[in-house]
C-alpha cells in the first residue's frame, strides 16, 4: 500500500491546478449587471426550431458566420425563445447580425426587430467552459430589474462579441 501522504499531497495538487485553472478561464469574474439606454435592435438572421443534434441547427450557425465574416465589424447574435433541457429536446433560437452591419442583399435571410429603449445588460467574461449558465445570468437579470422596480420583455439577446466576452440584452418593457 502507497504512503497516504502521498496520496494525499498529489491530490491536493491536482486539486490546486483544477482550481488554478477555473480561476486563469475566469470561472470566478463577476456577471456585471446595468440599466443602460438603447435603441430598437435590428437584425438579419435565422430562425431555427428543432434539436440541437439536427444539422439544420449548424448549418444555420454557418451561414450566418459566413455572412458575419463577409461583414467585418458585425457582431454575432442569438435569441433562444427555447433553450433546450438535453440533446433531444426541441429549440427555438434566432441567429443572426445587426442589419446596419450587412453590405448587400439578405434576401435568404430573416429580419427581426427588437423593441429597445433602456435594457438591462449583463455582461460575462469567461471561457465558454466556466461561464454561468444562461439560467443563472437570466436570474441575475430579473433580480436587478426587481430591485429597480423595472420589468423586462420577455426576450434576452445574447451578443457573442467574442469567444470569452458575452453580453445579454433584456429590454424594458416601457409604460
Amino acid at each position: 500500500m502507497k504512503n497516504p501522504i502521498k496520496i494525499a499531497l498529489w491530490i491536493a495538487l491536482i486539486l490546486i491546478m483544477v482550481g488554478f485553472g477555473y480561476v486563469q478561464l475566469g470561472g470566478f469574474s463577476p456577471i456585471d449587471i446595468s440599466l443602460v439606454e438603447c435603441t430598437d435592435l435590428k437584425l438579419v438572421g435565422v430562425e431555427y426550431k428543432g434539436t440541437p443534434q439536427d444539422e439544420m441547427l449548424a448549418s444555420s450557425f454557418r451561414n450566418v458566420e459566413d455572412t458575419k465574416l463577409a461583414n467585418p465589424g458585425s457582431i454575432l447574435h442569438t435569441i433562444y425563445y427555447i433553450e433546450p433541457a438535453g440533446k433531444s429536446d426541441t429549440m427555438h433560437v434566432f441567429v443572426g447580425i445587426q442589419r446596419a452591419a450587412v453590405r448587400g442583399s439578405v434576401s435568404a435571410m430573416t429580419e427581426k426587430k427588437v423593441s429597445c429603449r433602456r435594457a438591462v445588460v449583463a455582461k460575462i467574461s469567461a471561457h465558454r467552459f466556466v461561464m454561468p449558465s444562461p439560467l443563472r445570468i437570466k436570474e441575475k437579470m430579473k433580480e436587478f430589474a426587481s430591485n429597480e422596480g423595472l420589468v423586462l420583455q420577455d426576450i434576452f439577446v445574447d451578443k457573442l462579441l467574442d469567444d470569452s466576452n458575452v453580453e445579454v440584452w433584456a429590454p424594458v418593457i416601457e409604460s
